[in-house]
């Protein structure tokens, strides 16, 4: 990992050590076998050995592994893969930032009004793109905490006070905060369960070699 890439990976540690009940975030980059890591990773936080044989889907499609006791999600983008684990239903998006000439057209068919304005608000601004992909990745943890793999107006309604600027949203049992990546090109966001009880996590990085994580 180059100095540049560590340094930024490690600004960003203090907010994502604030993420609860979340018990392990990993941004790993250039993993070849991302399914593979996960399995290793499970099978070191439960203290025992699982088989990729052993992951079952829910009737969403949801990954999981019961026998382990670890709740976990992972998203990939690029030559990005960000895990989530924790003692609760989790879920995370994470998306490379690039121009998207088809935003403003999913704005409008996918989420409430309220998005589609506050996207046109930002015309001529590089917050405009950031506001898209902020949206984006805030459903997209959603319905993956949710455990559901597709459209949900019911789960994109929460979504309408989303603004800019904001960091977290917190609606019933459901959390989801933007996660900092410091300058790195990307935006990621994770959905959890509220809690008042913070359970503590270690967030560490990847970026080549597997086995520096353990």
């Amino acid at each position: 990992m180059s100095l540049s890439t560590r340094s930024t990976l490690e600004s960003a540690r203090a907010n994502l050590t604030r993420i609860m009940p979340v018990r392990d975030l990993i941004l790993a980059k250039d993993l070849q076998d991302p399914r593979a890591f996960l399995i290793r990773h499970l099978s070191h936080l439960a203290g025992k050995p699982f088989s990729a044989d052993q992951l079952v889907r829910n009737q969403f499609g949801k990954l999981g592994l019961p026998e382990s006791g670890v709740h976990f999600n992972y998203s990939h983008s690029g030559r990005w893969t960000l895990f989530a684990f924790a003692d609760a239903a989790v879920g995370v998006d994470i998306e490379v930032i690039k121009e998207r000439e088809s935003a403003r057209k999913i704005l409008n068919r996918f989420f409430p009004p309220d998005c589609a304005r506050e996207f046109d608000l930002l015309q001529g601004s590089q917050n405009q793109i950031m506001y898209f992909y902020k949206v984006w990745t805030f459903y997209e943890a959603t319905i993956k905490w949710r455990g559901a793999s597709a459209f949900h107006f019911e789960h994109s309604k929460i979504l309408a006070a989303l603004k800019p600027d904001t960091q977290k949203i917190i609606s019933g049992d459901l959390s989801i905060h933007q996660l900092d990546c410091g300058n790195l090109p990307l935006i990621a966001a994770l959905a959890t369960e509220s809690t008042s009880s913070p359970i503590a996590f270690n967030l560490r990085v990847l970026c080549d070699d597997p086995a520096t994580l353990l």
